[in-house]
């Protein structure tokens, strides 16, 4: 078979995947949006963790993507359990549908829409990145807002509460993250004001 290329799978007995094949759960998710061809927009479960992604095209299309599920047959988990929440990320913002796992193998319709650069009032940033000890979020927006940010582990646990509900002015605000205490390893800083939302992928090495 050739790479780019569909074929037709012909079968001499129907047959139809059921909700008992345990091993192989799968949906899919295909739809429109507001972002420009060649965007990619992660799929993230409970616990925020990346477990698809989705490609943006031509006519403001998304591609059809497959979501798979746990296979129940194994002792580790593997992707997301039927009923599990799913949200959508682009560019550290996370688009206001939502949806769950359904592992049926049928296809779901969405619509995502994303705050474009051109939208935005505020940027993030983090310096060092990687970080050892100490790290500046920079947090620089063209009018005030109330935020709060949080820093969560890897597997989605909330680790530290740097500001909760606080208001921030017009400008650059430096915030200072004390990492002294936390072991190497990937986090993750969320940024949730009323004007933007943001997440950044952060480094700690010891």
């Amino acid at each position: 078979m050739s790479n780019g290329f569909g074929y037709w799978v012909k079968v001499t007995n129907s047959a139809a995947k059921t909700n008992a094949d345990l091993t192989n759960v799968f949906s899919f998710f295909y739809g429109t949006s507001n972002l420009p061809a060649s965007e990619k927009i992660s799929v993230l479960n409970e616990a925020e963790e990346t477990i698809a992604i989705i490609n943006a095209i031509e006519a403001g299309c998304l591609m059809t993507t497959p979501i798979y599920g746990d296979d129940k047959t194994t002792i580790t988990k593997e992707y997301v359990n039927i009923g599990e929440t799913l949200r959508f990320s682009w560019n550290g913002q996370i688009a206001d549908f939502i949806s769950t796992f359904k592992g049926d193998y049928g296809i779901e319709q969405i619509h995502l829409e994303f705050r474009l650069e051109s939208e935005l009032t505020s940027t993030v940033n983090v310096f060092p990145n990687p970080l050892s000890e100490r790290a500046s979020i920079i947090y620089n927006s063209t009018k005030s807002d109330i935020v709060t940010i949080a820093l969560f582990d890897a597997s989605g646990k909330q680790i530290i509460t740097l500001l909760e509900n606080q208001t921030l002015q017009t400008g650059v605000n430096t915030i200072e993250l004390n990492a002294k205490d936390l072991v190497s390893g990937i986090y993750f800083l969320k940024v949730q004001g009323r004007e933007d939302n943001a997440i950044r992928k952060l480094m700690i090495t010891k």
